[in-house]
Formats: C-alpha cells, structure tokens, sequence
C-alpha cells in the first residue's frame, strides 16, 4: 500500500474546483470536467506511523459540460494520505476561458480509494472551494463557493463535477 498515492494518481486533488465560470443558465451553476495529473511525484512518507503520507499533484482539467465549456484550468494540491484516506491541506489554481480568468481556493476535500481483489480500483472524493478573484465575464463569480465529487477514471485521470452554489 506504500504505492497507493501513485496509484491513484491525482484523483483527489483538484476535485471540481477547477470548473469556475459565469452562469448563463439555471444548468449553469453545474460542470463537468476532465482532468489529468502531470508530472506527479512519489507520495513521501511523513515519518510518524506506516501508511501516513503526504503526496503534490499538479493537475490541468478541460470542461466537456456545464459553464464554461472548453474551459481550461491548472492547479496544485497538497494531500494528506492515511492509508486509504485522503484529506485536503492545500490547494488551488486558476480557471481560463474566452473572456475570462478565474483563481479558485479548494477549501476542504475529503475521498477514499477503493480497493478489489486487494488492488487499487479506484478514488472518490467530495470537497469545497471558492473563488477568491476573477476578470472579464467571470468577475461576479468572486466570493462564490461550490462543491465537488471526483472520481477516479484510470491512473492519472478523473471525472469532476462540480456544482456553484
């Protein structure tokens, strides 16, 4: 389990965070990413107790769904692992579309691996976040929080749904 961190990839870092954008719609206040860690570390080892790590993820998400599509985002995050369970310690980044330029803060996250057979099958986790300064169309957002699930889809990768609220 020492490997679980890489493993799993960045599943539980940027959670939907990532997914800021003005709203045009009732829907609108809903997106669905894709995201991908790049160029992630090994999990170091905090030293106190066996299965206690902390991993940094740097992570780029797409939005396919939800305001604003096409949008872009990158970010980083800090994670606490205890053995299958992650928690959030810090992270953030910044969300990019025509027009507009957002910088988010990931607030708290939570998620679990899950495991089959005595593998890694795959991450879900939830978090919240907010949006702590934006330009262009995406300015109103400033101040505005939201809340995400993430799902792993395959080592290095993951679903992000997020919801303004």
């Amino acid at each position: 389990m020492s490997h679980l961190p890489n493993i799993v990839g960045f599943a539980v870092l940027v959670a939907g965070a990532f997914a800021i954008g003005p709203a045009s719609s009732a829907d609108a206040n809903r997106s669905k990413s894709i995201c991908q860690s790049v160029d992630e570390s090994p999990a170091q080892p905090i030293g106190d107790r066996e299965g206690h790590m902390m991993a940094i993820y740097n992570v780029t998400c797409r939005v396919v769904e939800g305001q604003p599509v096409g949008g872009e985002s990158s970010g980083k995050v800090i994670i606490e692992w205890d053995k299958t369970h992650a928690a959030l310690i810090a992270g953030g980044g910044v969300m990019r579309s025509p027009g507009s330029i957002a910088v988010f803060q990931n607030i708290e996250e939570n998620g679990d691996v899950t495991i089959a057979d005595g593998k890694v099958a795959g991450y879900a986790s939830s978090g919240r976040g907010k949006v702590i300064w934006a330009a262009g169309a995406a300015a109103s957002a400033v101040g505005k929080s939201y809340s995400y699930t993430t799902k792993s889809t395959g080592p290095g990768e993951s679903v992000v749904e997020t919801v303004g609220d």
